[in-house]
This record gives structure tokens, C-alpha cells and sequence, in this order.
């Protein structure tokens, strides 16, 4: 669920921005729960893909980590998803981003939020993106299970970087 509201959150982030007083009239619950329901049903399409791709091959162990809980075809469809959904998300942060600078313009305050916005929303799209490409590419290669297995658990560090990375972020540029 957590891609989904990634990508949802950069949608209402672009829609509020481009359309400011829509998206202060319009029914927050009616509005949260739309994005809910999207968000809940790419999850159970997963769950449901992996639970059908467990029951076919018993015999293979699972580690319980968000990189590793799935294998074969799921995996690879969770890996491909979530680049798809980072790369939308970071298309309409660019636009956010655009529209911000030529509303508000370059003051010292908007320079420092959106630096450390950017820094943050970057590091954590590429740690995403590389884990999730790097996935895709090991399968596509025809690798080991060995490799198929570990790929995602080293290349998964960089997210763990960036989400620990965004205290000292928001702190240099206070």
C-alpha cells in the first residue's frame, strides 16, 4: 500500500497545486477514501497474485522482509509496479516543483523548502527505483535463486539510507 500512496500522495500534491481551490472544497472523506480504495486494491491484487503463486510451489522458503516476502511473477510484477508508480511520482513532484517556483518565486524560504523537499523526494525515488530495477533485471537475466534473493536485500540498504537520511536533511536546511 505504501507505493500506492507514494504515487497518490504526488498526485493530490499536483492537483492541489494546480487546482487550489477545488481541492480545498471538495469532500476530504469521500476524497481520502477514493485514494484508500485505489491504494487497497493494487494491495489485495498482489496478495492475491501471491498467495495463488505460493500455493503452486509449497516448497519454496520465505523471508520475511518487504523485498523477499514475494518470488516469481509477483515479485516481478510488485518490482516493475513500484518503478512505474516512482517514476509518475517523480514526473509530478517536477511539476509541483515548477508550478511552486512560478507562483511563489525564488525566495530565500521557498529556495531552502524546496532544496531539502527535492534532496528528499530524490533520495528516496532513486533508493526505490534502483531496489525495484535491480529486481526486474536479476529475473530477466535468468539468475540463480541465490542471486534473485539477495540482489533486492543489498540493493534495499539504499531505502533504509534514505529514509534515515531525511532527519538530517530537514535539519541542514532549517
Amino acid at each position: 500500500m505504501g507505493v500506492g500512496l507514494v504515487v497518490m500522495t504526488s498526485f493530490d500534491r499536483l492537483f492541489s497545486v494546480l487546482f487550489p481551490r477545488v481541492h480545498t472544497q471538495m469532500n476530504k472523506v469521500l476524497y481520502m477514501g477514493g485514494i484508500l480504495l485505489i491504494c487497497a486494491a493494487y494491495t489485495t491484487y498482489i496478495i492475491t497474485i501471491s498467495y495463488i503463486n505460493i500455493t503452486d510451489k509449497k516448497d519454496i522458503k520465505v523471508v520475511c522482509l518487504i523485498v523477499e516476502a514475494m518470488h516469481g511473477d509477483p515479485a516481478t510484477i510488485w518490482a516493475a509496479s513500484t518503478c512505474g508508480s516512482t517514476l509518475v511520482a517523480v514526473v509530478n513532484y517536477g511539476i509541483v516543483g515548477l508550478c511552486i517556483k512560478l507562483k511563489i518565486g525564488n525566495s530565500n524560504t521557498t529556495q531552502r523548502l524546496f532544496k531539502s523537499l527535492s534532496i528528499m523526494t530524490t533520495m528516496m525515488m532513486c533508493s526505490w527505483f534502483l531496489t525495484c530495477v535491480s529486481m526486474v533485471i536479476v529475473v530477466a537475466l535468468g539468475s540463480t535463486e541465490e542471486q534473485i534473493f539477495y540482489t533486492p536485500l543489498y540493493t534495499g540498504i539504499t531505502i533504509n539510507v534514505a529514509c534515515g537520511a531525511n532527519f538530517f536533511v530537514l535539519f541542514k536546511f532549517r
